[in-house]
């Protein structure tokens, strides 16, 4: 019994440094996760079908000096979802010093059209307590079938 509790808090342990996969694709995955995505020839849908939130509503809050809204989910629905691979993402236009500040930055923002490739970069970070580390690779959709 010993032995199982302490094999059941190891694994605990290596879940909380559990590795994140980082990519530039959130615009067209729409919060899909990499695992649960298949590609066709025009778009990007789920595997599995996934837990969605169909109505968001607000709820305002008021903490003595400040008021606040939180969005809530007051309706789930479980289901697939499928977007086009061919998606805007918002760039930078016009770099430089912001208003005076003494660092440059983007000043301008504007939108650039994009589309999914099959094969992506990543970057694969995990956690070691206070420090991070880093490897890169890519990732393949597969196709659905």
């Amino acid at each position: 019994m010993k032995l199982m509790t302490l094999i059941a808090s190891m694994f605990v342990a290596v879940a909380a440094n559990a590795d994140a996969v980082i990519h530039n694709y959130d615009g067209a995955l729409h919060g899909i996760e990499l695992t649960n995505a298949c590609v066709t020839a025009k778009e990007v849908k789920t595997i599995k079908p996934t837990k969605n939130c169909v109505k968001l509503v607000p709820v305002t809050h008021n903490d003595g000096e400040n008021t606040y809204t939180d969005w809530v989910c007051q309706k789930w629905q479980v289901s697939h979802l499928s977007y086009p691979r061919a998606f805007n993402r918002t760039v930078c236009t016009q770099w430089g010093q912001n208003h005076g500040e003494i660092y440059e930055g983007c000043v301008q923002y504007g939108t650039k059209a994009d589309f999914l490739p099959q094969t992506i970069n990543v970057r694969y970070v995990t956690s070691h307590g206070e420090y991070d580390s880093e490897t890169s690779g890519t990732f393949t959709f597969p196709a659905c079938k």
